[in-house]
């Protein structure tokens, strides 16, 4: 019987919202936002393993917009949104789960409910479940600024990446790894990885030499990993540019302290001295 109530309920919303408009009709839910005051500012630095923190929620990190519009790309701020066939919460009718950050397009709205599409899937999913901006579920780093398990930003870079090191169950502080997996993502590089376990830096080389896809070289590529092994310590980086002198724009987690974020310019003369391999995935 409250399922049954449930589906009318959606379907008299939807019906009424399509006739009257979208701000006819507004359920609470569309006001169960989860709004986190004092957000990260981007341009605060802390001193190394001094941060500040924001409770964890798998819910969207930043209050959502009141009113979404038709015929506009956002991205799902949430984890597992469900897609439904039709706008209502009914038995069998979720049709995909899709990923924290993926970008869809909004083409139609209906109550709590938004029409979206995207390359793999179309469908209903509520609205709740989109946030509006790139800032919303993206990470933002800053450098000098160390990143620790109760950071709001390291729990965006974990939900982007499904959590797949254990990071956030284990309770750890942002790691290199992590970082250069989530920087190949946004450019959309995957690593297709063997069971192996642990995947730390220093070993990456190791585990993926000779792997479908994987081209390993002594010289840097733009999007590829720069890793290398000094006093015992492996360190993974990511190669954000290479310039016509063989320079490079590198930036990573943990160079310079457990979780601290930095960018830098290494010369040709200074990378090739700490011998590193360059992984790319083509």
């Amino acid at each position: 019987m409250q399922i049954l109530i449930a589906v009318i309920a959606d379907l008299f919303q939807f019906a009424c919202t399509s006739i009257f408009g979208s701000f006819f009709v507004k359920n609470k839910l569309d006001e169960q936002y989860i709004h986190i005051e004092n957000e990260f500012s981007p341009q605060l630095s802390l001193l190394p393993g001094v941060t500040q923190s924001q409770a964890y929620t798998s819910t969207p990190l930043k209050q959502l917009p009141a009113f979404f519009v038709q015929g506009e790309e956002y991205f799902i701020g949430a984890v597992d949104a469900l897609v439904y066939a039709d706008p209502v919460v009914a038995f069998d009718t979720v049709c995909m789960k899709l990923p924290y950050s993926e970008q869809v397009h909004v083409q139609k709205l209906g109550g709590r409910w938004a029409y979206i599409k995207n390359p793999y899937v179309e469908g209903w999913v509520l609205k709740d479940s989109l946030a509006e901006k790139a800032l919303d579920v993206f990470p933002q780093f800053v450098a000098n600024v160390a990143y620790d398990e109760e950071n709001t930003q390291t729990h965006k870079l974990r939900l982007c990446i499904a959590d797949m090191f254990g990071g956030e169950a284990t309770k750890s502080i942002l790691t290199d790894v992590e970082y250069v997996t989530y920087m190949l993502k946004r450019k959309g590089i995957t690593i297709t990885w063997s069971q192996e376990r642990p995947r730390i830096a220093g070993t990456w080389q190791k585990k993926l030499r000779g792997a479908k896809g994987i081209h390993i070289g002594v010289f840097p590529k733009t999007n590829s990993v720069m890793e290398y092994v000094q006093d015992d310590v492996g360190y993974v980086l990511y190669v954000e540019a290479v310039f016509p002198d063989q320079s490079i724009k590198i930036s990573s987690i943990g160079i310079f302290g457990e979780g601290l974020y930095s960018e830098s310019m290494l010369q040709k003369d200074a990378w090739k001295e700490l011998r590193p391999v360059f992984i790319e995935v083509v």
